[in-house]
């Protein structure tokens, strides 16, 4: 499901665009590039990947991790949604491996989330529920009720692809 998982969405993009149009610092712009990347990922995914590259280039510049952790980001899912696997899982992983070096607890646990569900299309499923219980653990210190709902979700699906439809019932219960 493309946009399952996806906190900015195409209906958002207006109001990203005011923004970023009156934005003054450089951070703050790359930022809002790259929810507008992800905004426009199922629909404009040329458009997302233009942002999220130019977003990637000038945070890596300006030695910008979050930045460059969220282009990476949205760079994976764009992957993933082309078929790329693999690239998909290179630069989930990397944004993974930056986030956990600058301790940056909110992007782990998005990094953990975008790599478990390429491991849940490759149909690696031990892989992707040790990821989305790695993400439970983060989320009793950082709480996040979007991805506290994604991550119960892709752990269900997770469960549920593997026959283990106890475990997969007991996730949606958890999401009712």
């Amino acid at each position: 499901v493309p946009t399952f998982g996806q906190q900015e969405t195409l209906r958002d993009a207006p109001a990203l665009l005011t923004q970023l149009a009156e934005v003054r610092t450089d951070t703050a712009r790359i930022l809002l590039q790259c929810k507008l990347g992800e905004a426009y990922r199922s629909n404009k995914p040329d458009t997302s990947s233009l942002l999220a590259n130019e977003a990637l280039s000038k945070s890596t510049e300006l030695k910008f991790k979050k930045a460059e952790i969220h282009s990476l980001l949205v760079l994976c899912v764009l992957q993933r949604e082309k078929g790329d696997l693999p690239n998909a899982l290179e630069l989930g992983l990397k944004a993974l491996r930056l986030a956990q070096d600058e301790e940056l607890p909110s992007e782990e646990v998005m990094s953990a989330v975008r790599v478990a569900v390429v491991y849940l299309a490759v149909k690696d499923l031990p892989k992707a529920i040790s990821y989305l219980k790695s993400v439970d653990d983060l989320l009793q210190k950082n709480y996040d009720d979007f991805t506290r709902f994604a991550a119960d979700y892709f752990l269900g699906v997770a469960y549920e692809q593997s026959n283990d439809l106890g475990a997969a019932e007991k996730q949606m219960e958890i999401l009712q």
